[in-house]
């Protein structure tokens, strides 16, 4: 889902769907149903893709298509939460010089020296 990523501080993982509330075979545009028999939108959502840590489901009655407007709402869902949480950092490694990184021992395998007063 790119457009719903978009702008966004983590990377967002979903599904749109559309729940058919009655058949079409007359071939009416559903705009001209009464709000009560209109397809449903849906939209579930997870973020950050990579390490989920909130789940968003949007289910707009009358909606039309889940791509309108139920993963509208899940966006501002997802906007709403990450202005109260920080956004996960990027993956980093750390890298350092200190004695025992990388799995070296800490001595180095170096005696003390003792030869000091």
């Amino acid at each position: 889902m790119r457009a719903i990523s978009a702008g966004a501080p983590v990377l967002i993982a979903g599904k749109t769907g559309t729940a058919q509330r009655v058949g079409r075979r007359e071939g009416r545009d559903s705009s001209q149903l009464a709000k009560n028999l209109r397809n449903q939108a849906l939209f579930v959502a997870f973020a950050p893709a990579n390490d989920p840590q909130i789940v968003v489901v949007v289910v707009v009655e009358g909606g039309g298509s889940g791509s309108r407007s139920a993963a509208p709402v899940a966006r501002r869902i997802f906007d709403a939460w990450y202005a109260i949480q920080p956004a996960p950092p990027p993956a980093t490694i750390a890298v350092t010089d200190a004695p025992g990184a990388g799995g070296e021992p800490a001595d180095r395998g170096v005696a003390p020296d003792n030869s000091r007063p």
